[in-house]
């Protein structure tokens, strides 16, 4: 999925232009693996249980979860989701696919999203 991201840990909500999807919608949804590329969906809020998006899809029975670990740029971040895509529908795993797309450059402008298998 691909949103604005507001919130950390399981206060995360993302917004695709309708009502919100909450931490526990995105990750009880029935795939085995799962991409949010949100800003904020991979982090954790600094003093609570260390719990984020892609843990708790983990431990709802996901095989791999992606998520953003900080502000993403909505553009170089789509054109790198539409790539992953590619690479997982020609038999890639989601975290091979992560790894060939990961965008070369400064990690802040352009690679902030982390896979958590």
């Amino acid at each position: 999925m691909y949103g604005h991201g507001i919130g950390t840990g399981l206060g995360f909500t993302m917004s695709t232009g309708g009502p919100p999807f909450t931490a526990a919608t995105l990750a009880t949804a029935p795939a085995a693996q799962i991409i949010v590329a949100s800003c904020w969906s991979g982090t954790t809020p600094a003093a609570s249980v260390p719990v984020n998006l892609p843990v708790l899809a983990l431990l709802a029975g996901r095989v791999t979860a992606v998520g953003g670990l900080w502000p993403l740029p909505a553009t170089a971040t789509g054109h790198q989701i539409a790539r992953l895509a590619t690479h997982v529908a020609n038999g890639a795993t989601l975290t091979e696919a992560l790894r060939l797309t990961r965008p070369h450059g400064t990690p802040f402008q352009t690679g902030g999203l982390a896979a958590f298998s």
